[in-house]
């Protein structure tokens, strides 16, 4: 909550709103999962795009060339793969492990786009998460969605009416953004 005056422009905004809703989607996914801790969870899903973030703080040259291919409708993942040579996940990932964040948040932020690459079940939550946040941040991939689901311990059809949940947090979003 400190940081949240930090999240000035429209891009940022919306980061920390979606932040917040797959924080507390993910929670929610693991609590009825039971197969993870829905703190740990909690937690992986505020810090799951902290690689986007410091994306977004680069110097404006660099960051402006990143929003111009988000606003033509470039999916993130393939933004940031041909911008940087690999996505926010990554960054994000190779931050949160030099901060010394405990291994299962750094795998679960690592992964949270490729949780087939990971034996990571928050890995799986936050994916799940991520998708009930439909940002198109990556191309679709039923076999993904499969795979998360069977390790989070969710039958396709409950992911199918998981809908985002941010109530107990509405006080701390910004006013009604898009979506990053």
């Amino acid at each position: 909550a400190a940081l949240r005056p930090l999240f000035a422009s429209r891009y940022l905004q919306a980061l920390w709103n979606h932040s917040l809703e797959v924080a507390q989607t993910a929670a929610a996914v693991a609590r009825d999962s039971r197969r993870c801790d829905s703190d740990e969870a909690f937690l992986a899903g505020l810090m799951h795009d902290i690689g986007r973030l410091m994306i977004l703080r680069l110097p404006a040259d660099i960051a402006a060339h990143y929003l111009r291919l988000l606003d033509a409708g470039c999916p993130h993942l393939l933004a940031e793969t041909a911008l940087f040579g690999r996505t926010h996940a990554e960054i994000g990932g190779e931050a949160l492990e030099r901060w010394k964040f405990a291994p299962p948040i750094v795998a679960a932020v690592t992964h949270h786009h490729t949780p087939e690459q990971s034996d990571s079940v928050i890995a799986a939550v936050l994916y799940l998460a991520e998708e009930c946040a439909a940002l198109g941040e990556d191309l679709p991939s039923f076999f993904r969605l499969q795979h998360a689901c069977g390790r989070a311990g969710v039958k396709l059809e409950e992911f199918l009416n998981i809908s985002p949940r941010v109530d107990a947090l509405a006080a701390m979003r910004f006013g009604n953004q898009t979506a990053p």
